[in-house]
């Protein structure tokens, strides 16, 4: 009987410590983001960290330089902005006045350095509009 007790009990154990380990896992991975005015109101305590920060691109606000590979843009969210600076390859859909979401560390300046940028797909397809190529009038 005494054995049958421990047993259960190691077992019991066993099983809360693999619970921890896969709560903590999906807890750290399932990364939260901020708005820019989140991030101001955390001042010094955001400086440094690995965070997410997402917002609407602002028209006019992208800067590219494209032989050193670094673009600056704003974000803003719900009125509140914030300058973004990305060295590396922009994604493919990334433009002007779209809702994205960027991983990176805030700095002491001000500006979030990105270190990935991920861009919102559309929740609907709207082809562009393309010419009409065909010849009319033509063999008919």
């Amino acid at each position: 009987m005494l054995r049958k007790r421990k047993f259960l009990i190691g077992g019991g154990l066993l099983m809360v410590a693999v619970a921890v380990l896969i709560f903590n896992g999906v807890r750290s991975s399932a990364m939260y983001w901020y708005t820019p005015a989140e991030l101001k109101t955390q001042g010094a305590a955001a400086y440094d960290k690995n965070l997410r920060v997402a917002g609407r691109v602002d028209t006019g606000s992208v800067q590219q330089d494209n032989p050193n590979m670094t673009t600056s843009f704003t974000i803003t969210y719900q009125g509140e902005s914030l300058p973004i600076f990305y060295k590396g390859v922009m994604p493919a859909g990334f433009k002007e006045d779209i809702d994205v979401t960027i991983d990176g560390k805030l700095e002491p300046s001000g500006v979030f350095q990105a270190s990935r940028i991920l861009t919102k797909c559309p929740s609907k397809y709207v082809p562009e509009e393309h010419q009409d190529t065909t010849a009319k009038g033509e063999g008919s």
